[in-house]
């Protein structure tokens, strides 16, 4: 057999012909290099897929944590805004009330005597109450039950019209009559007396 400088090697055929039979060594492992580089590339691509998938998945789950934060904030937000509307909305109705008791009371306002508001219980629609009481704060007036009342159900010393802090003060007239109001007075009095009598009799003899 020959061995030539390539690393070939030429020999007589086995099955005994005239044949020659030339091997080449490094030809095989030319043949096996591309089957390790496939291999090799497989091998990354599958690595790079799953690389890239791994990143994927954790996009769309910061994408999402990202969204419900967004929704949480979005909802505190709405649900600040509608409780400090309603806040505002609850005192605005407060207020309102108050307004409109005091323009009830301007537009019942009548002369009184030295103060300038309704002889009329705005309350309780009672005409000239003997009784009274006015708020020291802001001169308003009510009958006495009906701030009696108030006080005990709401506890607070405050006008029922303009909702202003204020001590109430009883309040009484002293009418003062002419003699012939005086008269008449005397006169219904002393009817009242017979007729009072006259009764008295007639249960005395029954």
């Amino acid at each position: 057999s020959v061995v030539d400088t390539h690393r070939r090697t030429c020999s007589s055929a086995s099955d005994g012909s005239d044949f020659v039979q030339v091997t080449s060594p490094q030809f095989d492992e030319q043949e096996k290099i591309p089957l390790k580089i496939e291999e090799e590339e497989k091998e990354d691509w599958s690595k790079y897929e799953e690389t890239e998938k791994t990143e994927k998945k954790e996009e769309i789950e910061e994408k999402k944590s990202s969204e419900k934060k967004e929704w949480k904030e979005l909802r505190e937000e709405r649900e600040e805004k509608i409780m400090k509307e309603s806040k505002e909305s609850e005192n605005g109705k407060k207020k309102m009330k108050a307004f409109m008791k005091m323009e009830r009371a301007r537009d019942n306002c009548k002369s009184s005597l030295l103060i300038n508001f309704s002889r009329q219980c705005q309350l309780c629609s009672t005409l000239n109450p003997f009784e009274r009481v006015v708020y020291q704060s802001c001169g308003h007036i009510s009958c006495t039950p009906c701030a009696t009342q108030l006080r005990l159900t709401e506890n607070d010393d405050r006008c029922p019209f303009c909702e202003v802090e204020s001590r109430s003060i009883p309040l009484r007239e002293e009418i003062e009559y002419d003699d012939r109001e005086k008269e008449c007075i005397c006169r219904r009095m002393r009817r009242r007396l017979r007729e009072w009598r006259q009764r008295l009799t007639n249960l005395m003899k029954n």
